[in-house]
């Protein structure tokens, strides 16, 4: 007889971008201080880089609750560009940002500069490798430029199990093992590979074991 599956509910997932959820890695522990202390003086710039899925956005809300720093957003800036007071501002995805975004973000970095306030930059790549307007290209080099680099399987390892832990799941070492050689090598990754075995698992009623891990990865 075939086993029933439990039904489970779907609701939107949200992401905790606060800093109890933050996990500190060797391989994030620079980034991750400096931006605990920025800004040291005021009209700092700082630029956080790295491959996708290694915690940049998360790192930049940690900073954007602490000091209550704005997003930055077409919109707002061209609307407050003209007064004359400091601003602490966010910008997550410079590589994202179109050409109309980038002259906005350039004259918010001489704002920033000539009245004061800070400004936290992420990218994908490091700014010397985008394609972007020169003028804005040119200032940001002048900025501290900070990598968050690939974790190790043994830092995902002890990032799997923590994870695991806070969703009461309880994961052999094998299982483990098994997740990080065969997910993408990063921390997004495992979290949604470690949310759909969850469901799956209580879907089916089952333990989870690589047999179920194979079903989703």
């Amino acid at each position: 007889m075939q086993k029933a599956k439990q039904i489970i509910l779907s609701f939107p997932e949200s992401v905790d971008m606060s800093l109890e959820n933050f996990m500190v890695l060797p391989t994030n522990h620079e980034a991750y201080l400096a931006v605990q202390a920025f800004p040291q003086t005021s009209g700092d710039v700082l630029v956080v880089y790295g491959e996708e899925g290694l915690g940049k956005s998360h790192i930049l809300h940690i900073h954007q609750q602490r000091i209550n720093a704005q997003f930055f957003d077409e919109e707002w800036v061209q609307g407050t560009l003209e007064l004359t007071s400091e601003k602490h501002v966010v910008c997550d995805g410079l590589d994202t940002l179109n050409s109309t975004d980038q002259e906005k973000l350039f004259h918010l970095y001489n704002h920033i500069k000539s009245f004061g306030g800070s400004l936290l930059v992420t990218s994908n790549k490091p700014v010397a490798a985008l394609d972007i307007l020169p003028d804005l290209k040119s200032r940001l080099l002048t900025a501290p430029q900070i990598e968050i680099k690939q974790p190790t399987e043994a830092h995902l390892e002890v990032l799997l199990v923590k994870m695991a832990s806070d969703k009461q799941m309880f994961l052999e070492p094998k299982v483990i093992q098994y997740i990080v050689k065969n997910a993408q090598r990063s921390v997004s990754s495992l979290r949604d590979v470690l949310n759909k075995l969850d469901k799956l698992s209580l879907e089916e009623k089952r333990k989870v074991t690589i047999p179920l891990a194979k079903q989703i990865l």
